[in-house]
């Protein structure tokens, strides 16, 4: 069942502004506030809470300060009963251009951390213009609230078109009052429900996963999910490949209870500002690199009925079980005083059934052969047409390494070369071996 939310403005909605708060000593709560909260609660709301707090990156607010200042907040929420999903700051400059600085959508599911919301029937409620243009790029309903600077804002908004697209209060408490026409109103207008993100494959190895993107939000390379089951936590690890529709991410250890349908949330232990972490920290690691054009290069060769033909085998994945690649190979072969040499371009499909490189795999490669012959000092050349039909078994290493096998038809197209017997023209039979390694 999917449940409404409230996502919540901190300094001015629930707290007091006193502008860059950096003591706990003066964390007041807003007249109304608890109330305001508790009536939400009650009327079946989750409560989340996203705030700017620029003042870290500014130099203006120091980690341990604002650490103290936001367990002050959570322990007179707490003291009043107050019962609060989740927590999400974004601490960049604004000039930082982040996609977590409201009105950006990031902090969104930083705080709701994957669960089930009909996001088009919660809200946000804050005191200024950019809780409400977050409101308006999740495409759920603004309120403004008068505490804090909201009368500021509401003075912004009188001359504005959109005026008429938020409802205005006085306090939390005066909407919370409000929240059964409120979500009439959304239920009938705006029905279209989110759904969190969620493990889509698991590797053979339980460390690799495929996962669906959450739907406020493309996961980036090197984000930090947990995979949830039950709302237990089985395992975390860090995206590696972001693509359109899924995201592969390596966990730490691979669980063997790890199934398709569990829910992936971002690694709170990242996001929680008990452990602040600084902009420039989460992006240090390197791994997975996603400006590789490729994700697996394997050296090997084909050999078959008098010939052997080693090559390069560029991979990139397009699909969990699908990968495209690109294949160069080279081929001599010398009888008596006649020599045979060719370069090949082969363009390459990959069926792997078990994705990510594992296990049985099946591959069509196409292209162009380049030969030459000579004959003492007589010397052809001829470009024919290569196919290469091969189903095999790979295995990739705890350490990266990959490894297989396959048998198949290789067909050659024959150029004619005159006197010349070429053994590895035509339907041959063929086993392909290779190694490599992920990039």
């Amino acid at each position: 069942m999917k449940q409404v939310a409230v996502f919540l403005d901190r300094d001015g909605t629930i707290i007091e502004d006193t502008h860059y708060p950096n003591d706990p000593e003066k964390v007041v709560l807003v007249p109304n506030a608890v109330e305001g909260l508790k009536l939400m609660r009650e009327k079946g709301y989750l409560l989340f809470v996203i705030s700017n707090q620029s003042g870290v990156a500014r130099g203006i607010i120091k980690d341990s300060d604002f650490k103290t200042v936001h367990e002050r907040v959570c322990h007179l929420l707490a003291e009043a009963n107050v019962q609060i999903e989740g927590f999400a700051y974004c601490f960049h400059h604004p000039d930082d251009h982040c996609f977590c600085r409201k009105p950006k959508t990031d902090l969104v599911p930083r705080s709701f951390k994957g669960y089930p919301l009909a996001l088009k029937e919660s809200f946000t409620v804050g005191d200024k213009l950019s809780d409400l243009e977050l409101a308006d790029n999740i495409g759920c309903r603004g309120c403004l609230v008068l505490s804090g600077k909201g009368r500021e804002t509401e003075t912004e908004l009188k001359n504005s078109i959109k005026k008429s697209q938020y409802a205005i209060f006085s306090d939390l408490l005066s909407m919370a009052k409000s929240l059964p026409f409120l979500v009439l109103f959304l239920t009938l207008i705006l029905p279209k429900i989110l759904t969190a993100a969620e493990v889509l494959r698991v590797a053979s190895d339980a460390r690799t996963v495929a996962i669906s993107h959450d739907i406020t939000r493309k996961w980036q390379v090197n984000d930090r999910v947990c995979v949830l089951q039950n709302e237990q936590e089985l395992d975390c690890g860090i995206v590696v490949k972001s693509k359109d529709n899924f995201s592969i991410v390596k966990l730490k250890i691979g669980s063997s209870q790890i199934a398709r349908g569990d829910r992936v949330v971002s690694d709170t232990r990242v996001q929680k500002p008990a452990a602040l972490i600084h902009p420039e920290t989460l992006q240090t690691s390197n791994l997975g690199d996603n400006n590789s054009p490729f994700h697996l290069l394997s050296v090997g060769g084909s050999l078959g009925p008098g010939f052997l033909y080693p090559s390069l085998h560029f991979q990139r994945l397009v699909e969990p079980e699908i990968s495209v690649g690109i294949m160069p190979s080279y081929l001599n072969i010398k009888s008596s005083n006649k020599t045979l040499s060719s370069i090949s371009v082969l363009l390459t499909g990959n069926y792997y059934p078990k994705e990510f490189f594992k296990e049985l795999f099946i591959q069509l490669a196409l292209g162009l052969a380049f030969m030459s012959t000579s004959t003492g000092t007589v010397e052809q050349q001829q470009a024919s047409f290569q196919s290469l039909l091969t189903a095999g078994y790979r295995v990739s290493t705890k350490f990266g390494i990959v490894l297989g096998f396959a048998a198949g038809i290789q067909y050659l197209q024959d150029p004619k070369f005159s006197g010349l017997n070429l053994n590895g023209v035509g339907l041959k039979p063929v086993i392909v071996l290779d190694a490599g390694v992920h990039f």
